[in-house]
């Protein structure tokens, strides 16, 4: 494809500062947790950090070892489009349940 008629969003500038964008977007709200574990912890766990900090550690455990299957459904069955909208589904599931 010639570089005149690529459309916008296929540049590799665009597609670069969007995947940054989603890379900051989520690893921002899974790391801010540390930051508001004691608060979060008083309100719903009565003061006890203990719960609140396991199931976010259980989250990036699960995370870590759902990465080489889900790759593999991207690459050979499903597609990576359909792949990223069900994982970004979950993952907004996954954030409201905790």
């Amino acid at each position: 494809m010639d570089q005149s008629k690529r459309p916008f969003w296929l540049s590799p500038w665009t597609v670069l500062i969007l995947c940054t964008a989603m890379s900051l977007i989520s690893y921002g709200t899974r790391q801010s947790f540390g930051i508001f574990l004691v608060p979060i912890s008083l309100d719903i766990a009565g003061g006890r950090v203990e719960p609140f900090s396991f199931a976010v550690a259980m989250q990036t455990f699960v995370i870590g070892l759902s990465v080489p299957f889900i790759a593999a459904l991207a690459d050979r069955w499903l597609g990576p489009v359909k792949v990223l909208v069900m994982g970004g589904a979950l993952y907004a599931l996954g954030m409201y349940l905790l």
